[in-house]
């Protein structure tokens, strides 16, 4: 009998690429997603499409009925312009925790979950204490599961690249802080991977260990510019959130999560095979970036 997927976040970078290596790979899959303009593309490829806020538990009632496996790469964007004004912790755990609740009420054989890596004082953002927090109640949910962790993707550098078209790229703090970003069809066929079977936690970075101002020099060089960077003191990003946040919470959270993930160093096993120049290739070829989204 043909397994049963549903693949929360499908609209989003990773889960998109989750949900095309699901059909080549013969698998029936449901969606969940939020973001009605982009329902087209991922209706090429779901057997089942939900467009629904997964923040609103009653709109998600029986989602899980008849799905063997929940694969949810499902979270706010990390994107500075995202029209989406609501905190981490109302996206990334609230509608996880609805959305494993439906797992728990149809049981569910396994969750999978893709988290993120952090190390030090980057553990201690809101960002990163959203997807801890929905870690732990997944642990505590009686479910067989699978936490996929990773660094970040290729695709958090989407406005770097729109920056370093309009020829300046901000560094915060030296830009000698070590990340190994995960491009999102590695990240998604790691997912995969893990669907059926796998350990509780699963760590998986790109195959390039890369200093943020190497991260930024690469860009340059894809879009055809001289490196041109200048820097920002982190403390000037943190204030400007905490004046953000009683009327953006989610710009907030991520003024005090860009300086913390940008100097402090978060690595990964080196698991992914496509490197950030092939990446920033596909842009070009594609003709079409898009940031890092996955609500």
């Amino acid at each position: 009998m043909a397994r049963r997927v549903l693949i929360a976040g499908a609209s989003g970078t990773v889960g998109f690429q989750a949900l095309q290596l699901a059909k080549q790979r013969g698998i029936w899959t449901r969606t969940l997603s939020q973001r009605r303009w982009r329902a087209a593309k991922v209706s090429l490829f779901a057997d089942d499409l939900w467009m629904r806020d997964a923040t609103d538990a009653d709109s998600i009632r029986g989602i899980c009925n008849r799905v063997d496996v929940v694969l949810s790469c499902m979270g706010g964007s990390l994107a500075l312009q995202d029209e989406d004004k609501r905190a981490f912790s109302k996206v990334d755990f609230e509608a996880n925790l609805n959305l494993l609740r439906e797992a728990q009420e149809a049981e569910v054989g396994r969750f999978v979950y893709l988290s993120v890596c952090a190390n030090g004082r980057h553990e201690n953002t809101a960002y990163v204490r959203a997807h801890r927090r929905f870690e732990r109640a997944l642990r505590e949910s009686g479910l067989r599961y699978t936490i996929v962790r990773i660094p970040g993707s290729y695709a958090s550098f989407h406005p770097l690249v729109e920056m370093a078209r309009g020829g300046r790229i901000p560094l915060i703090g030296s830009g000698n802080a070590r990340m190994n970003p995960i491009h999102p069809r590695d990240a998604a066929r790691v997912c995969l991977d893990n669907l059926f079977q796998g350990p509780e936690v699963v760590e998986a970075g790109g195959p390039e260990v890369l200093t943020r101002r190497e991260i930024a020099e690469q860009i340059f060089q894809h879009v055809g510019e001289s490196p041109n960077l200048y820097r920002i003191p982190g403390f000037i990003l943190r204030l400007t959130g905490s004046l953000t946040r009683p009327f953006n919470a989610r710009r907030a959270n991520l003024l005090e999560y860009l300086p913390a993930a940008s100097t402090v160093d978060v690595l990964a096993p080196q698991v992914g095979q496509l490197s950030l120049a092939d990446y920033l290739q596909e842009l070009t070829v594609g003709g079409a970036l898009e940031s890092e989204q996955a609500a």
